[in-house]
């Protein structure tokens, strides 16, 4: 019966963390002036929570193979609330930074042990069909969590918002002590030598080289946006925050709408490499004559936004199709490939808003400038890839 409800549980979890990431993002403005920082730093905290669920991915997948999953998805779970009661209370910066860094820690066993014991339990069909389940719920949170925040900033203050984020990560906690199941059957002794031989094996395959870094410079792309996207809109083109929720639910809208074109009808007719080009291709061209414009024209919150969907249909295209690709390349190794994928996100993740962060001057220009960059990077990868036969489709 209980093995039953793990689903539940690892979605319901999987879901705080995604709430987390978009509530910090939406809540940033407020953030910056109650505490009385600089938007710069304010992005930083972003950036350092990123960072901490990267380590803490990357660690995760190697100590649940010997501990077992339900002690380190409880632990997970007690340092991610930690860190949202930390953000609650926060009245410095430090403090504020502690907090994010908790929440990261702990948000970095969400998406890999989750996974895991999903894996434990279910076979390959099944399993297929049971993560396209938690990605379908998992990925409403975006579209929808901006404008749940957004509705309630009419009546509660940021802290209260958090507060309430806090409530719901208590109740899966606490649920997860009495009624979580342990699904490892067999653990095997982990080592420093294990850890490292199994990352060695991932590392060094061309394949999973390629696809991953693909994925992880799509995936930088996306956070780089949502840590700038409200100040940009709410601090310098003067949207209002109960109606910035209603700015971007139409990107993910366009999101989901391509991730399931992409499953249903594009693969059935081209190469998923030919995917990913696309998918860049979107972003590129979106990017592009964002660029020219905003250089020239004061463009309203409502053209960029638009053209952003361009970039959002090919983080749909890729994200998926990348991921898959990549774990397949190493399908033995395949825990250890999805943990150094989530890491390897994270960690650019966070170095990439810093970046954005330094030079973030209100305008869509600097997040425009390093997509173009980034996408013509892929471009030239692939390109080389293919040359030398490294992304073939394998036999």
């Amino acid at each position: 019966m209980l093995i039953r409800l793990l689903p539940v549980f690892v979605t319901g979890f999987i879901i705080a963390i995604e709430c987390s990431i978009s509530f910090n993002s939406l809540l940033l403005p407020r953030v910056q002036e109650n505490i009385g920082i600089t938007e710069q730093l304010a992005s930083y905290s972003m950036s350092l929570g990123l960072f901490a669920l990267g380590i803490a991915a990357m660690i995760y997948g190697s100590l649940c193979d010997g501990l077992g999953r339900r002690p380190i998805i409880i632990l997970s779970s007690v340092l991610f609330s930690l860190g949202t009661a930390l953000s609650v209370f926060a009245h410095s910066f430090t403090t504020l930074m502690i907090g994010r860094f908790c929440q990261g820690l702990g948000a970095g066993a969400g998406w890999v042990v989750g996974n895991a014991s999903l894996r434990d339990v279910y076979s390959e069909r099944a399993y297929v069909r049971m993560i396209n389940y938690v990605h379908s719920v998992v990925g409403i949170v975006p579209a929808v969590a901006p404008m749940l925040g957004s509705y309630l900033l009419k009546y509660m203050d940021w802290r209260s918002i958090l507060g309430l984020l806090l409530a719901f990560s208590l109740i899966i906690l606490v649920l997860q002590i009495f009624f979580l199941p342990e699904t490892l059957v067999e653990r095997r002794k982990v080592t420093s030598k294990t850890f490292f031989q199994n990352f060695l094996v991932v590392l060094t395959n061309r394949r999973y080289q390629y696809f991953a870094i693909i994925k992880v410079l799509a995936v930088t792309l996306l956070f780089m946006d949502i840590s700038t996207c409200s100040l940009m809109l709410v601090n310098h083109m003067g949207v209002q925050e109960v109606e910035y929720g209603y700015y971007v639910f139409p990107l993910f809208s366009m999101y989901v709408i391509a991730i399931i074109l992409s499953e249903k009808v594009i693969v059935s007719k081209i190469s998923i490499e030919s995917i990913l080009n696309l998918g860049f291709g979107f972003i590129l061209v979106g990017n592009v004559i964002t660029l020219i414009l905003g250089l020239f024209y004061s463009l309203s919150p409502e053209a960029i936004q638009g053209l952003k969907m361009l970039t959002y249909i090919g983080f749909g295209l890729v994200f998926g199709n990348a991921t898959g690709c990549l774990i397949n390349s190493v399908s033995k190794k395949a825990g250890s490939a999805a943990a150094l994928m989530i890491a390897l996100e994270m960690l650019f993740s966070a170095v990439g808003i810093t970046i954005i962060g330094y030079f973030f001057n209100g305008s869509a220009v600097p997040y425009s400038f390093s997509a173009v960059i980034v996408c013509l990077i892929v471009f030239v990868l692939t390109f080389s890839m293919k040359k030398f036969k490294y992304i073939q489709p394998k036999t």
